[in-house]
């Protein structure tokens, strides 16, 4: 089964997206950005793009804890497994959560 949230459909595009330093590459700032927070709200509403706004920032982190104890393809699978279970279960997330809160402060403490 096919598991894709970003919509590509194929495996290529996603090899290509992870074809940096192993998922070191720093992503630009953006001031005007929304929080995580409230992308999680969009995404809970049924928002695409918010969720492919999360993809872009945390793909990358989730592919490079990954990639060191699993094959590339296996590390790739897990970054779509995590964001298809984000997708499903945004409606329950809980911004005062620790680890929500401990996820938000080291994706901002790695840019």
């Amino acid at each position: 089964m096919e598991r894709r949230v970003n919509g590509s459909g194929s495996r290529h595009d996603s090899a290509m997206m992870y074809a940096g330093r192993n998922g070191q590459r720093r992503m630009p700032s953006n001031e005007h950005a929304p929080g995580d927070e409230e992308l999680m709200r969009r995404v809970a509403e049924g928002s695409a793009e918010a969720l492919g706004l999360l993809h872009r920032r945390f793909a990358r982190l989730i592919f490079g804890l990954a990639v060191p104890t699993l094959d590339r393809a296996a590390a790739e699978d897990l970054v779509q497994d995590v964001l298809l279970a984000v997708w499903r279960n945004a409606g329950r997330f809980d911004p005062e959560a620790p680890c929500a809160r401990g996820c938000s402060r080291s994706r901002t403490s790695a840019s």
